[in-house]
């Protein structure tokens, strides 16, 4: 039986992932983005690749399957804190990944440039909340 990945270890892999598949992740925010727009008040990882999979886009780092649960976590705590209004639609709770440096691990693995509005999903979700996520 091998050992749990640590948080850090599961994010990092996670920003290759998305390194590797920045047209999906894009594919994702934008999703999520609409149903947040759109009032939806629950957008859950089931419907997400229910859809992907409708469109053909891989959310996966598993060849053979077209989801992989281990993503989706980070995937969409990074979308939130880029546009936080995505916490309108995708609900968070506590998980170990929340124990990792995100930020600093999107900075060395994905885009060192890349601009976030919230350091967490909690801020993100907070900003929404005062009426300031766009």
């Amino acid at each position: 039986m091998s050992a749990a990945k640590s948080p850090e270890l599961r994010a990092r892999e996670a920003c290759r992932w998305i390194a590797e598949n920045l047209d999906a992740f894009d594919w994702l925010v934008g999703v999520c983005l609409s149903e947040a727009d759109k009032g939806n008040p629950r957008f859950m990882r089931g419907d997400a690749y229910k859809m992907a999979r409708e469109k053909k886009v891989r959310l996966s780092n598993v060849e053979k399957l077209c989801r992989d649960n281990n993503l989706w976590a980070v995937l969409t705590r990074f979308a939130a804190m880029k546009y936080p209004r995505i916490t309108r639609t995708v609900h968070y709770r506590d998980a170990s990944i929340d124990d990792a440096s995100l930020l600093t691990i999107w900075h060395e693995e994905v885009d060192a440039d890349t601009e976030f509005r919230a350091a967490t999903w909690r801020a993100a979700m907070d900003m929404c909340r005062q009426g300031e996520a766009a």
